[in-house]
């Protein structure tokens, strides 16, 4: 059972293209919200839930933004210390 019966979590990084098929909110249980972020397993890379809540790569504004933030940098720096992700299929 999901927490979120009404999101679709079906998608492809827009980065790498790996198949996504989940999320997990890091601030509370809600589920995503347009302008949302969300990192890649496969890359680190770091895109934005779009209108359609699919993911989309960041604009350069926002992608300053992400640079800066110290929580988004700390997620990261962890996902790397953590080594390869599983493999896709």
């Amino acid at each position: 059972m999901s927490l979120w019966p009404d999101f679709d979590f079906e998608d492809h990084c827009p980065s790498c293209g790996a198949y996504v098929n989940g999320t997990t909110n890091t601030v509370n249980l809600e589920p995503p919200q347009p302008g949302d972020r969300a990192v890649c397993v496969y890359c680190q890379s770091i895109n934005v839930y779009d209108e359609h809540l699919k993911q989309r790569l960041p604009t350069e504004s926002e992608a300053m933004e992400n640079a800066a933030d110290p929580d988004l940098q700390e997620i990261l720096w962890a996902m790397r210390m953590a080594g390869p992700p599983p493999s896709r299929q």
